[in-house]
């Protein structure tokens, strides 16, 4: 019946044969791309070591776990290759602490594997203590509820890897947790608090969605409500600035009034400076004509003068030089002589000039050094000299 056609008559056998060919080449292209797969056509994870510190270029094993964890549920194939894709990716002492457990224990499967490397260099923590920091984790000053949703389930995933809590109660210990720890004062933890009130306990991707939502329309009545403010707050200021205006300008119409009305009742107290009617003025200080006393460029010119020379900016005469008298050109005006002063002048000392009487000096007389009286007592060459000049 199967080699029947449509008509009933029976197909040619070149017609079977063909088809039972083409069913055998598509099994075996079918078992050629499942090889490929096994051999290395598939999504490979980045290395990890152990060491301490890591090394460039490997993950932390924190990373390298959540990897694998999505990785064997992606990959193609059984236990044992997958077994040997996650040995792939280890280096060092984690590789050799792999191949000895898969010696020892050859039927153990992927999740054993990443399992024995959480003990060696999973974080040291006990299961209290995980329990305790999960319970104990509270929301931020200014963080948002998504964020706060996303550190509970970063805990929970590694309780739930250290099956210390069972996967049916994540649920549950999530949102307890969300609703125990989130602010009093959040509008979104209010709203949540209010809808999920004596219902099923949503799943992960469910929470996340309603509180995003959430988060998006309160911060769309916040711009809103910000909004309303600023436009009734400028409004308000409109309004003052126009009363200011106002009464800014019935202030000036005020002051201009009283001006006019005392520019009008101020009496001429001061005649004019001119003599006729008609005739310039004239300047008392000056005797110019043109301008008045308290106008005279006279008086500005001196002050200007005056003030450029209260700054220092005056051009002043150079200091006169002085000329020191050196010691030989100092005169005695009690003898006459040169090289002394009359203070220390031992004329009136010295009993043989008594009977001498000058008349003259003798300037025109050149005196060294040692014929100069600066010693107390005259020489008898300087009584000499003064004889035949003197002619005495």
């Amino acid at each position: 019946l199967a080699n029947l056609n449509s008509a009933g008559r029976s197909r040619p056998l070149s017609d079977v044969v063909e088809a039972a060919q083409l069913v055998e080449v598509l099994a075996q292209v079918g078992e050629n791309l499942r090889q490929l797969a096994y051999n290395g056509n598939y999504k490979r994870l980045k290395i990890f070591s152990g060491m301490e510190p890591t090394p460039p270029g490997e993950e932390t094993f924190e990373a390298w776990r959540d990897a694998a964890l999505v990785a064997i549920t992606d990959w193609p194939g059984s236990g044992p290759a997958l077994c040997r894709k996650i040995q792939e990716s280890l280096r060092g002492p984690a590789l050799d602490l792999i191949k000895l457990h898969r010696e020892v224990c050859p039927q153990d499967g992927p999740e054993k594997l990443i399992e024995v490397l959480e003990d060696t260099y999973g974080p040291v923590e006990d299961e209290i203590e995980m329990l305790y920091k999960f319970q104990s984790c509270m929301q931020k000053e200014k963080e948002n509820l998504s964020e706060y949703l996303k550190r509970l389930q970063q805990m929970l995933k590694l309780l739930v890897c250290r099956r210390i809590i069972a996967t049916d109660r994540v649920d549950s210990m999530r949102l307890q947790q969300l609703f125990r720890g989130a602010l009093s004062m959040d509008p979104t933890a209010v709203m949540l608090r209010s809808f999920y009130r004596g219902k099923k306990e949503p799943t992960y991707q469910e929470l996340i969605r309603e509180i995003r939502k959430e988060e998006v329309n309160v911060l769309r009545r916040e711009k809103k409500s910000r909004g309303s403010e600023r436009t009734s707050s400028d409004s308000q200021k409109a309004e003052e600035i126009a009363e200011l205006k106002k009464q800014v300008a019935q202030l000036k119409a005020r002051v201009s009034e009283k001006e006019e009305g005392s520019t009008m009742s101020r009496p001429s107290s001061f005649p004019k400076a001119g003599g006729a009617r008609g005739d310039p003025p004239k300047c008392f200080r000056c005797g110019r004509l043109g301008h008045i006393s308290p106008h005279c460029p006279t008086q500005r010119e001196n002050a200007a003068a005056t003030e450029v020379i209260s700054y220092g900016c005056a051009v002043r005469k150079p200091p006169q030089k002085r000329y020191r008298k050196r010691r030989n050109q100092v005169r005695c005006y009690t003898c006459g002589w040169y090289g002394h002063t009359s203070h220390t002048c031992d004329w009136g000392r010295n009993e043989d000039f008594t009977d001498v009487y000058v008349t003259s000096f003798p300037c025109e007389v050149d005196i060294c050094e040692e014929k100069s009286c600066e010693i107390p007592g005259v020489s008898i060459l300087k009584v000499k000299l003064i004889k035949e000049r003197l002619k005495i």
